[in-house]
């Protein structure tokens, strides 16, 4: 319903996390500033440092990854399907690319008209500019097959060729960094 969102994503046994009290960046000592500062070089919670500015109960990704996509495709989410963010591109069970993966096996069957390796309403996103063509980097949209185009969520229509086909990539989970400036309903 999006009413109590907490309350809809614990119902689904999504896992939580309690922050008890406020810690400042500034203090180089902690955990939780060297965690940012090494993001880089970290991919899974196991590679995070821990102390009293920063603690995380240590689950396995496969298992955020299921409780995540079973979410967000479950009825209780309405007004269509939402954007999953993820702090990690790739490289782990819970990176942009793995729900990726799980999100278009979860939403699409193989009877649906396929455009490379995307199928028919799949979640897509552009990932270069083509001012020409009327999209940039990060126009997210839904893919039609038949004729080629993406339906954008701002209501527009571009038609696909093969090369705009090779600039899409699936858009059901971002990375944090790559939703930054965006908006969403």
């Amino acid at each position: 319903s999006g009413e109590n969102i907490i309350a809809e994503l614990r119902a689904c046994g999504v896992p939580c996390v309690q922050l008890s009290g406020n810690y400042r960046q500034s203090d180089r000592s902690s955990a939780l500033y060297e965690n940012v500062r090494d993001y880089d070089e970290i991919h899974s919670v196991y590679d995070l440092r821990r102390d009293g500015s920063f603690d995380i109960v240590p689950m396995e990704d496969d298992y955020i990854a299921f409780a995540v996509t079973k979410l967000a495709i479950s009825p209780a989410v309405s007004g269509g399907m939402p954007v999953i963010l993820s702090p990690f591109t790739d490289k782990t069970d819970i990176g942009v690319k793995a729900l990726n993966e799980v999100m278009q096996s979860l939403t699409c069957t193989s009877d649906r008209a396929r455009l490379g390796g995307f199928f028919e309403g799949d979640k897509v996103m552009f990932t270069v500019n083509n001012w020409q063509k009327g999209y940039i980097n990060g126009t997210t949209g839904v893919l039609r097959c038949n004729p080629p185009a993406v339906d954008t969520d701002s209501g527009d229509s571009i038609p696909l060729d093969e090369q705009d086909v090779a600039n899409l990539t699936l858009a059901y989970a971002l990375s944090i960094h790559k939703a930054q400036g965006s908006g969403f309903d």
